[in-house]
């Protein structure tokens, strides 16, 4: 796979870029251009992914508690493994090549023990957080609703940039998510900009999903599927505008 990074003796890395609050809508912004250069076969990715995993969730109808949790951690491990993809399919379109199906399924070929390891971390991240504002969910609607702003907040801020720093740079979990925290200290205000952005849009998508039931949630997932890829793509676009030539330096 391309991008190996040299030993640990002789690994330099570039530091990360300042950029203004704006820059967290030209990510938005430069992932709808990324979109553009090949949106059918973009959606046709993420609803082949939903179709399946639609199919596979016929497994929770048996009513087997172990089945059904097996079935969450092996599609979300797949899932994890298939982003880490997409930074990789991106970055090949957004310099000129081909964009090739079967690169999503790179990850599985070198990288499979660190998403795996990112996703572990991913959970237990998640579980200090929800444990850590969980006063909120016994205060009404709108408390609960805070305290899901604040956990996806939270795991943008610790995870938005680590799949492409881990496929793209070749770096392990832990040095993914430093970098990454790193990278979005130095740009908070951009980062708030984009969190605003997938705050909006998981709020809309979550309220009409409520009012118009689970038949009609299937069908505004189609309807929002441009919206779910421009916000897969924008990461690779803030991991790019921030570490414009990656985060290590390569000799």
């Amino acid at each position: 796979m391309e991008n190996q990074i040299p030993t640990s003796q002789e690994v330099r890395y570039h530091e990360p870029k300042r950029l203004p609050a704006s820059a967290g809508i030209n990510w938005i912004i430069g992932a709808i251009g990324l979109f553009k250069l090949n949106p059918w076969k973009w959606v046709g990715v993420l609803l082949a992914y939903m179709i399946v995993g639609f199919v596979v969730s016929i497994i929770d109808l048996l009513g087997i508690n172990a089945l059904s949790s097996l079935k969450s951690i092996a599609f979300g491990y797949v899932g994890s493994c298939l982003l880490g993809g997409a930074m990789y399919v991106a970055n090949n379109t957004n310099n000129g090549k081909a964009f090739d199906v079967k690169d999503f399924f790179v990850v599985f070929l070198d990288k499979k023990m660190s998403f795996f390891i990112l996703l572990l971390l991913q959970v237990l991240f998640s579980i200090a957080v929800s444990l850590l504002i969980i006063p909120l969910y016994f205060a009404g609607y709108w408390a609960m609703m805070i305290g899901v702003v604040l956990i996806v907040t939270v795991l943008l801020s610790i995870f938005l940039l680590t799949p492409a720093l881990i496929v793209l740079d070749g770096l392990k979990p832990w040095e993914a998510i430093k970098a990454n925290v790193k990278a979005l200290m130095c740009n908070i205000p951009a980062m708030l900009v984009y969190v605003v952005g997938v705050v909006l849009y998981s709020f809309m998508s979550g309220v009409l999903g409520i009012m118009l039931g689970q038949w009609i949630i299937f069908i505004i997932l189609l309807l929002f599927l441009p919206v779910s890829v421009v916000l897969l793509l924008a990461p690779y676009i803030a991991y790019r505008s921030i570490y414009p030539n990656g985060r290590v330096v390569k000799s």
